[in-house]
């Protein structure tokens, strides 16, 4: 023992070869947990020591800077190439993606976004459960506009929205001109211009 160094005490485990002697001002080990072994870096001024049910760091792992929240258990080790949490952030919640900058928290039972979605603008609503994700192309929602009815196709620019019982256009149709009335409920579609003109 060097000087300064705390006797062993029930549990812990001795050191081995390679291993570097405890320095003055160390805390020393807990009971189950694994002495450093030849190679491994040692604990930094202020690291919090290793919570049981806790996952050691991975290779390429950036140590916890000061005022870092310890791991809570069940919270998956960040990866080679995360970046670590800043001061100020909340801890992930089991199973959460963690979120990218300007993006709002996720809301129970909301969709995560897709490959090629862009992220919500100010003003947005959240998206309201059983709302399918937008796909790339689709024009994001806007402020006061009514959310898209399940299985109801995006409206064209200059079309009016359908009514209940309405048919939809078919192929070949001429949209409604300014001042048309809508379709009534059991009325049939218009046909195309050829089968206007010339028949069946």
């Amino acid at each position: 023992m060097f000087r300064g160094q705390t006797p062993m005490f029930r549990g812990q485990t001795p050191m081995f070869r390679g291993q570097t002697p405890m320095f003055r001002g160390q805390t020393p080990m807990f009971r189950g947990q694994t002495p450093m072994f030849r190679g491994q870096t040692p604990m930094f001024r202020g690291q919090t020591p290793m919570v049981r049910g806790q996952t050691p760091m991975v290779r390429g792992q950036t140590p916890m800077v000061r005022g870092q929240t310890p791991m809570v258990r069940g919270q998956t080790p960040m990866v080679r190439g995360q970046t670590p949490m800043v001061r100020g952030q909340t801890p992930m919640v089991r199973g959460q993606t963690p979120m990218v900058r300007g993006q709002t928290p996720m809301v129970r039972g909301q969709t995560p976004m897709v490959r090629g979605q862009t992220p919500m603008v100010r003003g947005q609503t959240p998206m309201v459960r059983g709302q399918t994700p937008m796909v790339r192309g689709q024009t994001p929602m806007v402020r006061g506009q009514t959310p898209m009815v399940r299985g109801q196709t995006p409206m064209v620019r200059g079309q009016t929205p359908m009514v209940r019982g309405q048919t939809p256009m078919v192929w070949g149709q001429t949209p409604m001109v300014w001042g048309q009335t809508p379709m009534v409920r059991g009325q049939t579609p218009m046909v195309t211009f050829v089968q206007a003109s010339f028949g069946d």
